[in-house]
Parts: structure tokens; sequence; C-alpha cells
């Protein structure tokens, strides 16, 4: 069997390899023998079999925070799943209210080939970058479960805003570790991207377009 990053993946699609310091596919049963360079705004290279400088540049906190190139472009081809909400008054709700929180932070988050894309800055400044989106995160999932929906779409719901709450859990481990510099951010980052790709391709598949990360 072809080796790959450590784990099995929820979702096919290109995820990090940390003991060669490429992308590996995983295509949903095996990791496949196809491999790519990381992508230009995933930070510093890694160098003697270390961890890149700041990991969260490639997209540990899923989509939202640094990833340049969006969550659907990584999953391009990836079927999504089944439509299980089908409340247009909740969903005409939660679309308007993710737009008000999640437009701002796409917009904020650096572009590829802009400085801060190849240099997020400190430890500490983006563990608190980190740390503020999973609270403004945290937030919003919690006024999104105020909405009302209709009960026989309650439990894809609470699914999907449990997939949220392990990704800000996840953001804020991350913070932590960026803090005291240790190399444990590649497990938490290859986690939050498969959590927050699993919560995106669920608000695709149910109309809920503005609270997809990407």
């Amino acid at each position: 069997m072809i080796s790959g990053p450590t784990g099995r993946p929820d979702a096919p699609g290109w995820y990090p390899d940390a003991s060669t310091g490429r992308m590996r596919k995983w295509d949903g049963e095996r990791w496949t023998g196809e491999s790519r360079d990381m992508p230009p705004w995933a930070g510093t290279a890694t160098r003697k079999g270390r961890p890149a400088r700041h990991w969260i540049v490639f997209g540990g906190i899923a989509g939202l925070l640094f990833l340049a190139v969006s969550v659907k472009a990584l999953t391009s081809g990836v079927k999504l799943p089944p439509r299980t909400v089908h409340d247009q008054s909740f969903i005409s709700a939660a679309n308007a209210r993710c737009r008000d929180i999640l437009k701002p932070l796409k917009e904020d988050r650096p572009r590829p080939g802009t400085p801060e894309s190849k240099d997020p800055g400190s430890n500490e400044k983006v563990a608190g970058q980190v740390d503020d989106v999973a609270d403004r995160l945290e937030a919003l999932a919690d006024d999104l479960r105020g909405i009302p929906v209709h009960s026989e779409d309650q439990a894809a719901v609470q699914g999907w805003l449990a997939d949220w709450d392990r990704y800000n859990d996840l953001g804020h481990q991350y913070a932590d570790l960026v803090r005291g510099g240790t190399q444990r951010q590649q497990k938490v980052a290859a986690e939050g991207v498969t959590t927050g790709r699993r919560a995106d391709l669920f608000a695709r598949a149910n109309g809920l377009d503005d609270c997809a990360f990407s």
C-alpha cells in the first residue's frame, strides 16, 4: 500500500505529508502515488525534516484564516453529500448571518504572492489571529443554533454545527501549539483541514453557500 500522511481522511483530496514536505492524494480508500509541491502560500519550506515555520498558512484552521486557495479548489471533483436540510427559512436566515461574519474574514485572508502569504509574522501574531477568528466563529455557531429549524432538519444541522465546534477547538489548540513553538502543529492542521472540508461540503450541498469556508 502506498504510504502517506498519518491517518485516514474522511474525504478524498490533497493532504500535507510532513515526512516529504509535499501534498499527497487520498482517493477515499487509500493514498495514491500522486504527489505535488506545496503551494506557494504554504509558508517557509520544510528543512531537515522539520515542519514549516507556520503550518497555519497551509490551512490548518481550514479554509478561513490563511488558506489562499479555497477548500472547494482542494476538493475539486469530490461529489457533494446528499441534501439533508430543506427548511428554506432556516437556510435564508443562516446565510444572512454568515454573510455578516464570514465575508469580512474571507476578504482579510492573505492572497497568493503577497508578503503576508509568505511570512505571516511572529508566533504570537499568528496565534492571536487564530484565536480571534475561532472566537468569532464560536459566536456565529451559537447564533446559528438560535435560528428555528424544522424538526426533521434538526439532526443534520446539529451535526454540521458540531463540526464547527470541533473546528474552533482545533483553532485554539493550534494557537497554543504555535505559541509554544512545538512541532505537533501538522496533526492539528490536518484534522482542521478535514473538519473544515466536511463542514464546507455540507454547507454547499444544502444551499448554505454563505456559510461555506471557501
